[in-house]
C-alpha cells in the first residue's frame, strides 16, 4: 500500500495531511487529509437573509439606498426623472384602488357567504354522522348489547339532532 499521498495521486500537492496522533489511551489516530479549499464548519459564516440583517441593524444599507439602489431618496429620483417606471406603476395602482366599486366589494362579501355556506355544510355532515352512530347504537341495543352511559346519552339526543338537521337543511336551501 504506500503512504497516503501515494494512494490519492497527483492532486495531493494541493491538499494538506495532518499527521497521525496518539490518543490518551495510547492508540493511534489515522492521518487526516484535508482537501484544498476546504473550510471547516466552525469557520463558515452563518447565513443571514437581507430581512434579518435589516431587522438587526447589521446591514450597511440605509432605507433610502434600499428604495433607490444608489443612496438618493425616491423623491429626489422622481424630481430627476429617474424613477418614472416605478412611479407610473404606483400611480396606476393608486388609480385602481380609487376606482373600486361596490360590485367588487360585494364580490368580496360573496367570499364570506361561501365561507358561511361551507361552515353550514360541515355542520350538516357532522350531524348526519352523529345520527348514523346513534342509529347504529339503537340497533345494537335491540340486539340486547349493554351500552355505556355515553352511548345511551347519544341515543337520547337522536331526536334533537334530527330536528336540528332538518332546520339546517332548510336554511341551506
Amino acid at each position: 500500500m504506500g503512504t497516503m499521498e501515494e494512494r490519492h495521486g497527483a492532486g495531493s500537492e494541493e491538499s494538506r495531511v495532518l499527521p497521525a496522533t496518539r490518543r490518551p489511551d495510547g492508540t493511534l489516530r489515522k492521518p487526516v487529509r484535508i482537501r484544498a479549499g476546504y473550510t471547516p464548519q466552525e469557520e463558515v459564516a452563518i447565513y443571514q437573509s437581507k430581512g434579518s440583517q435589516i431587522g438587526t441593524g447589521t446591514s450597511d444599507i440605509t432605507s433610502t439606498q434600499r428604495a433607490s439602489g444608489n443612496g438618493e431618496s425616491c423623491q429626489e429620483q422622481v424630481l430627476q426623472g429617474g424613477l418614472t417606471g416605478r412611479a407610473r406603476q404606483a400611480e396606476h395602482v393608486a388609480q385602481l384602488m380609487g376606482s373600486l366599486t361596490m360590485a367588487e366589494s360585494c364580490a368580496q362579501n360573496g367570499d364570506n357567504v361561501t365561507a358561511e355556506k361551507t361552515d353550514l355544510e360541515k355542520r350538516i355532515r357532522a350531524l348526519r354522522k352523529k345520527i348514523r352512530t346513534a342509529e347504529a347504537l339503537q340497533v345494537s341495543l335491540a340486539t340486547k348489547e349493554i351500552l355505556s352511559l355515553e352511548e345511551s346519552e347519544k341515543i337520547l339526543k337522536l331526536l334533537t339532532w334530527q330536528q336540528e338537521l332538518k332546520e339546517l337543511v332548510a336554511a341551506a336551501e
